[in-house]
């Protein structure tokens, strides 16, 4: 996502489950006015806060809270959000969990997005294939969003995907692709815009 993130001088921008950090910064370095990073983990935030002062980055504010939750009536010119999409039956790392079919933070995050973008602005998102990658694509366009895909690429399987490869291969949107007898999952990183009125 860092390598294909574009922001304006002047953007403000909202990084949603911003972990460490990383993409915060990323967006900081590349000219946002102001960046905001919502994450639900006290843990992640403290590291992230860590890594703005050892950046030396003093126009990133983070939140501690759910997706869009913190911001209330809020709105940006970037959405940027990596979201956990592990698919599992039960609660796995919070940090990789993306519920039963690996959409409970995605779906969300496309859902809510509207309200949140000015005029204009863009959302920055992958999708995993065993998520689904063309029902994003449908949520998108039933949003009203115009998108286009800034990338593609494939990786392997963790070992906890492996170890959730029943569960994963049952789910109606998940594709699985094998490399030299190893399943992989391709991703799609989408930039979707919601067009001025």
């Amino acid at each position: 996502m860092a390598r294909h993130m574009k922001v304006d001088l002047g953007e403000e921008v909202l990084d949603i489950g911003t972990g460490t950090g990383f993409l915060a910064l990323a967006a900081s370095v590349l000219g946002a006015r102001r960046v905001l990073g919502t994450e639900v983990s006290p843990r992640a935030v403290r590291v992230a806060r860590a890594n703005a002062q050892l950046n030396r980055v003093g126009n990133m504010e983070l939140i501690l809270g759910d997706v869009y939750q913190p911001i209330r009536d809020k709105s940006f010119d970037l959405i940027i959000c990596n979201p956990p999409m592990t698919p599992s039956p039960r609660r796995v790392n919070v940090s990789t969990w993306g519920g039963y079919d690996g959409r409970r933070v995605l779906d969300r995050v496309l859902r809510e997005a509207p309200v949140h973008l000015r005029p204009g602005a863009r959302l920055m998102v992958p999708t995993i294939s065993v998520c689904g990658i063309q029902k994003t694509a449908s949520a998108l366009e039933a949003l009203g969003f115009q998108y286009r895909i800034l990338c593609q690429e494939t990786h392997e399987f963790s070992h906890l995907m492996t170890r959730l490869l029943p569960h994963i291969s049952s789910l109606p949107c998940s594709r699985v692709l094998y490399k030299a007898g190893k399943p992989h999952y391709a991703v799609s990183l989408f930039e979707a815009k919601k067009e001025a009125v």
